[in-house]
């Protein structure tokens, strides 16, 4: 670590302190260190104040900047009274959506942040100056109304997180295929219509999360995420199983829960490391049941429906295997009753 960057972490700290003699000696320090940018950082504190607080402040204190709970290793940035903030703007009869880009733009005095969380902020945009933040590993932006991505956000290159689940996203923002490091991605819950070639990209993908989106096929590329492990692609508009999925080799997880696939092919064999599977219980038959599971007998496979009819049928078939003679028939009674059936109301 550098004199400076030594200098700088001691700085923060006291000034991110909740003592305020602390604090106030931070306010010393930085007035003799102009690398320290105090200026800069004391401007964008007050902004953040008369967000959080509805103050206009004329002068920012020691008590005011304990106020805002910020992080003395200045890695994590969350809002500290949300809910308060959101009085202060509806009393205000300011656009949260309006004065959070503006805020965006303020936390770019926040260099070593790891962690960015804005979730349910009405965020329409963000600023281009996020791209400043070029430390970020997690970014947490569900719940918001966001449509697209700056592309100043391809310099958040040590980004491995990103959640953008239930925003207005009717596509995947081209930025992100410039995220080589990225290992999880939500994206579930938009309006998103289908996935571009692009995503082969995202080598370093672990987690790929699709759900609630109005998907109806997959593209052949997404078989080059190799690193995959969890694949969610419940609820969305497939009919059938994308066979495109057999490729992943290593995924452990795949949730089809909502769709209405009738049938799965005989490669999904391939999937050898997958331990759990979640479909829904459309026109499945005993018979279709028995071969999935000899197909993936060593997958967990949960099976949703609406009644219990499939599981009392299930159970039913068993005790009339299991009264036979037949070593054979008392095996399928015991695949039968592997299944794991959830019951939804």
């Amino acid at each position: 670590m550098s004199k400076l960057s030594e200098i700088e972490r001691k700085f923060l700290q006291l000034l991110h302190s909740d003592q305020e003699e602390n604090v106030n000696l931070a306010l010393e320090m930085g007035k003799g260190i102009p690398e320290l940018c105090l200026k800069e950082r004391l401007e964008a504190y007050q902004n953040l104040y008369r967000y959080f607080f509805g103050d206009t402040l004329l002068k920012l204190e020691a008590k005011h900047i304990i106020k805002l709970k910020l992080d003395p290793e200045e890695q994590v940035f969350s809002f500290p009274y949300p809910s308060l903030m959101y009085k202060v703007w509806k009393d205000r009869g300011i656009p949260a959506n309006i004065l959070g880009h503006e805020f965006v733009s303020d936390i770019k005095v926040f260099r070593g942040l790891t962690l960015l969380e804005l979730e349910n902020r009405c965020l329409g945009s963000l600023p281009k100056e996020i791209g400043e933040l070029t430390k970020l590993q997690e970014i947490k932006l569900k719940d918001n109304r966001l449509a697209a991505l700056p592309l100043e956000f391809t310099k958040l290159t040590q980004l491995h997180s990103l959640d953008l689940s239930k925003n207005s996203l009717d596509t995947i923002p081209q930025a992100i295929y410039k995220l080589a490091q990225l290992q999880k991605l939500k994206l579930g819950e938009n309006s998103i219509k289908a996935v571009p070639k692009e995503i082969k990209q995202l080598k370093s993908l672990t987690l790929l999360d699709l759900s609630k989106t109005s998907l109806e096929s997959l593209p052949v590329e997404i078989g080059q995420l190799k690193n995959l492990e969890y694949l969610d692609l419940s609820n969305t508009c497939l009919t059938a199983f994308p066979l495109v999925v057999v490729q992943l080799e290593n995924l452990k997880t795949l949730n089809l829960n909502g769709n209405k696939i009738s049938r799965f092919p005989w490669k999904i064999r391939r999937l050898k490391n997958l331990k759990e599977l979640y479909i829904s219980s459309y026109f499945w038959g005993i018979f279709k049941k028995l071969l999935l599971k000899y197909y993936l007998p060593k997958c967990k496979i949960h099976i949703k429906q609406r009644d219990l009819s499939d599981f009392i049928s299930v159970n039913y078939l068993a005790k009339k295997l299991y009264k036979t003679n037949s070593p054979f028939l008392h095996r399928c009674a015991d695949v039968l009753l592997s299944y794991q059936v959830d019951y939804n109301h």
